[in-house]
């Protein structure tokens, strides 16, 4: 698979997914929305850093790291090219923006 197949299939797969923010309960073991909504339950035998690490690769941070590959990558190859690196930077400020639990 190529890295921009890679990319389209993860693409797909964020927009395809309930919205975030996600948010890890440790009181739970669960992973839900912002809003309460169900997204998976740690199972027997997970370590207590998956449903944190799940809850960060929520659709938004998955998209924005896809924007932010594919600028990169776009950039690489005419650094001369303005306005990819006017996207690289919305893509990163999309993180930044983002508040992390």
């Amino acid at each position: 698979m190529s890295v921009e197949e890679k990319l389209a299939s993860l693409e797909a797969k964020a927009r395809a997914a309930t919205p975030g923010p996600w948010v890890y309960s440790k009181t739970l073991i669960h992973v839900m929305t912002e809003q309460g909504g169900y997204i998976c339950e740690m199972a027997e035998g997970s370590t207590i850093t998956d449903g944190p690490f799940i809850a960060d690769s929520d659709p938004t941070t998955v998209l924005a790291l896809v924007a932010i590959a594919r600028a990169a990558f776009a950039f690489q190859d005419d650094p001369e090219d303005w306005d990819r690196f006017t996207r690289l930077e919305r893509a990163l400020s999309a993180l930044e923006d983002k508040e992390t639990p």
